[in-house]
């Protein structure tokens, strides 16, 4: 059942897509009520929000040669990129690699539901509950 619900949210996160375009349509990306799929609608949502922001920053941090070094850089560059996140939901924890010019978040919820990404495959890694992990 988790493996299912795991491959079912991956698909969905494949609505979000990898970052607009100037002039394309932004995917909408609706958590709603659980499903019968058994889909936890935090669960989606930090997903979704991992998705679509970490793609976001990335190029705003690629167009401003600057990327932040740490969680308080990442939270401050929210504002001058135009992103928020989903009510609720909060930057747990960002990591930069500064070899590789890549970095690692997670967004978690107010019930402990998160979600990770990784620049480097330009992927979300890892789900889970219980609040945001050392990335």
């Amino acid at each position: 059942m988790a493996t299912a619900a795991a491959l079912l949210l991956t698909s969905l996160i494949g609505l979000v897509g990898c970052g607009a375009e100037e002039g394309t349509a932004e995917p909408v990306f609706d958590v709603g009520a659980p499903t019968a799929s058994g889909i936890d609608p935090a669960l989606a949502s930090v997903a979704a929000d991992v998705e679509r922001l970490a793609v976001r920053l990335e190029g705003f941090y690629r167009s401003e040669d600057a990327y932040p070094r740490d969680l308080a850089g990442a939270l401050a560059s929210l504002g001058p990129a135009g992103q928020e996140l989903s009510e609720g939901n909060q930057i747990g924890t960002y990591v930069y690699d500064e070899d590789a010019v890549e970095f690692r978040l997670c967004v978690e919820a107010p019930g402990g539901a998160w979600a990770t990404y990784d620049t480097a495959p330009m992927s979300v890694r890892e789900t889970g509950e219980g609040g945001c992990p050392d990335v």
